[in-house]
């Protein structure tokens, strides 16, 4: 078995850039307390053997690419606030984000790092799932990964080591129905089981299935940064727009 991190050491670098560390809470040995840790040391388990980890390094690399684009286009946002510039677009592989959130999400189950009910939470993944996850079989609606910001929503603007996630339960608090996380203040959902989109008591009113882009405009000068997601499958068709007016970024 390899020594892996099934929140990937490259992604979890990305976003401590070069800050002392990252504030780590919510695993099963903290019992309600954080802790700063370095990026090699987050979310180690032995999960895989060498060669599945290293058939699966793709989706490290994707989502790194992902974070560091978010990174980029604040960064370029807010740089170019005064002046007139180019629209500057990032392409990511959004199958490959989907994917990255689905293998975070079984490492975290198959090292024991998950709690249903103060109980832990361990086993590996059933065989569709794995069928997903090394593409034997493709995510068909409404399984797939959501973006859940809804409008007032400023993403962008908490803390820049903001990376969270966590599995979602059905209601007999044992079959893993999905996860939630988020990059930088976007919120997602991936969804692995058979669910009505419009049910209340889900997090999906009025979420974006499978989202093209993320557009930054500056409504001053017009400046505009784009990330744009390609996907094998079309989802909703629809991207989100975040518009900034006087205020910061």
């Amino acid at each position: 078995m390899s020594l892996e991190h099934f929140i990937s050491k490259s992604v979890s670098a990305a976003i401590a850039n070069d800050k002392d560390g990252l504030t780590v809470s919510g695993l099963p040995f903290l019992i309600g307390k954080s802790i700063q840790l370095q990026p090699k040391a987050i979310a180690v388990g032995r999960v895989l053997c060498d060669k599945h980890n290293s058939d699966l390094h793709y989706l490290d690399d994707a989502a790194k690419q992902f974070v560091e684009s978010l990174a980029q286009a604040r960064s370029h946002f807010r740089a170019n606030h005064d002046k007139q510039t180019a629209t500057k677009t990032y392409s990511i592989n959004g199958n490959h984000i989907e994917l990255w959130f689905l293998k975070a999400i079984c490492g975290m189950v198959a090292s024991g790092n998950v709690t249903c009910n103060g109980q832990p939470v361990t086993g590996n993944a059933p065989l569709p799932i794995l069928n997903l996850l090394y593409q034997v079989a493709s995510f068909q609606a409404p399984w797939g990964l959501y973006l859940t910001n809804k409008i007032g929503d400023r993403p962008l603007t908490g803390p820049e080591d903001d990376l969270t996630l966590a599995p979602v339960f059905g209601h007999n608090n044992s079959t893993m129905i999905g996860c939630i996380g988020s990059f930088y203040g976007f919120q997602y959902v991936l969804v692995l089981a058979n669910i009505n989109r419009s049910d209340p008591g889900l997090l999906l009113e009025g979420a974006i299935y499978r989202p093209t882009n993320f557009d930054f405009v500056d409504s001053i000068t017009g400046n505009k940064v784009q990330i744009a997601l390609s996907w094998d499958r079309q989802g909703d068709g629809k991207g989100i727009e975040i518009v900034r007016n006087l205020q910061t970024v």
